[in-house]
């Protein structure tokens, strides 16, 4: 039994049954008839984040495999947000793009000896309801959220809020994309861009990743933002690409999937509403 185990690389929980009492699998299937039984599912998400869209398949009795490809770092210069931090109140806005940023500003926020009451008066807008409600948790009801989660909508819903001259603060990735930037400079707003942490390939390691994909053990690949896509193929390589043929490629959203397509991916699965419980109704949906 303990060579069996090692060879079908079981990791706990796990149960062996030993006898005829496995005659009964059929009448006692509660785990199987759940939407994602059965279903192999990868998540790419950053070790810290994986556990949120993991507990949603488990719960759905789906089985994740975790393969990080990203990690959140900090930036190697604290200079332009400290400066942009002590003067707050010069901002009449300040846009969240992520989780990930929320939690990065404040964490230097309160290392710059400053708590939410520097941020009176400064309205502030979210990409979308994790972000929103990541705010929430540090005491902050956003004042602007989309109906559609993604910068294009964020942005033309703050173009009719914003005046001219007025100064925003997007504290955001160091390679986020340029839209929301571009797109309020173009109405004579003043953007302050800075980059509050960096997203670097994660930990996921490369001869793991190949062999579940020669052995088909996975059956669908989630994708929550364009940099799971782009660190995935860093860390496949790829000439590895024709090995996803037999698992079906799932994205957040139209942004994620075309990183996904120019990189040569299929995407078979589009969540309709831009949120982890929108994938994950993506994926159980025939």
């Amino acid at each position: 039994i303990q060579e069996k185990v090692k060879r079908a690389k079981l990791i706990p929980p796990a149960i062996i049954v030993v006898g005829k009492v496995v005659k009964l699998h059929d009448k006692l299937d509660w785990f199987l008839k759940k939407p994602l039984s059965g279903k192999k599912i990868l998540v790419t998400r950053t070790r810290r984040q994986a556990s949120v869209l993991a507990q949603k398949i488990e719960e759905l009795g789906g089985e994740v495999y975790t393969f990080p490809t990203i990690k959140i770092a900090e930036p190697l210069d604290h200079t332009a947000i400290d400066s942009s931090l002590n003067k707050i109140k010069s901002y009449h806005w300040i846009v969240f793009t992520s989780v990930n940023g929320v939690e990065a500003f404040f964490k230097r926020l309160q290392h710059q000896k400053l708590d939410i009451r520097s941020l009176h008066g400064v309205m502030i807008a979210a990409i979308g309801v994790a972000t929103g409600r990541a705010l929430e948790e540090k005491g902050i009801i956003p004042d602007f959220v989309p109906d559609k989660f993604q910068a294009e909508s964020l942005a033309a819903g703050l173009k009719e809020k914003l005046s001219k001259e007025q100064r925003v603060l997007l504290p955001t990735a160091d390679i986020a994309r340029r839209v929301l930037e571009d797109e309020l400079r173009s109405i004579g707003v003043y953007v302050d861009k800075i980059d509050l942490y960096r997203t670097i390939p994660g930990e996921g390691e490369r001869d793991t990743l190949l062999e579940w994909l020669v052995n088909g053990e996975i059956d669908i690949i989630t994708f929550t933002s364009s940099s799971t896509v782009q660190n995935f193929i860093k860390i496949l390589e790829k000439e590895n690409i024709p090995l996803l043929k037999q698992a079906k490629v799932a994205c957040i959203g139209p942004v994620t999937a075309n990183t996904a397509k120019k990189l040569g991916l299929k995407v078979e699965i589009e969540a309709k509403e831009f949120t982890i419980d929108g994938l994950v109704q993506a994926i159980v949906e025939p």
